[in-house]
């Protein structure tokens, strides 16, 4: 099972996420194209903040296997807001069509260190 949880600050943006585990189920049909759907998703929402916003001095991520932290700084365009929260109704839409592969939830807060405390 993959979880994804985003977080959201008082305003509404959606500032950091923290994606671990994998879609790892092999009994069930798919698993490897839900765990390749996933990380495209992440790879391009990363990539994208970084280099097509030219954002790479306002974020702060890291990659791992199974795991993939992400957070806006101050200073991010709000662009980039937007795209996190793009990234996540995204993966709520892969969560639909696989929920045995893929959890996904936003919580009320506004660090990366309280998005792991509650993982």
């Amino acid at each position: 099972m993959t979880r994804a949880l985003f977080a959201v600050d008082p305003d509404g943006n959606y500032t950091s996420f923290a994606i671990f585990g994998h879609a790892d189920d092999s009994s069930s049909a798919g698993y490897d194209v839900t765990c390749a759907q996933i990380s495209s998703a992440v790879y391009y929402a990363i990539n994208t903040v970084a280099d097509v916003f030219g954002s790479r001095q306002t974020l702060e991520y890291s990659v791992a296997d199974g795991r993939f932290y992400f957070r806006l700084k101050d200073g991010s365009p709000k662009e980039a807001y937007l795209l996190l929260k793009g990234l996540s109704m995204h993966l709520r839409a892969i969560q639909s069509q696989r929920p045995d592969l893929l959890q996904v939830r936003s919580i009320k807060i506004s660090t990366i260190s309280e998005v792991r405390k509650h993982a």
